[in-house]
């Protein structure tokens, strides 16, 4: 999975951006998982459920460093 954003990037985003990031990330590593099998599939289902689980997180819990609470 390449990630779009680089690190710094990635933190100098705002929560929207952070929010999209996280759920792309799943998507990929859901499609990944669609194509292997055994052990390694599980291991992309799991990434895929931490990166959704991450922007759950974000969406409901987080404020955005630059004062708002809105993720729209």
């Amino acid at each position: 999975m390449e990630p779009d954003l680089t690190p710094v990037e990635l933190l100098g985003s705002t929560l929207r951006e952070r929010i999209a990031f996280c759920r792309e990330m799943a998507a990929e590593a859901n499609r990944r998982a669609a194509e292997t099998t055994g052990e390694e599939r599980a291991a992309h289902l799991n990434l895929a459920r931490l990166w959704s689980d991450l922007a759950t997180a974000m969406e409901t819990s987080f404020i955005d460093p630059r004062g708002s609470r809105s993720t729209r």
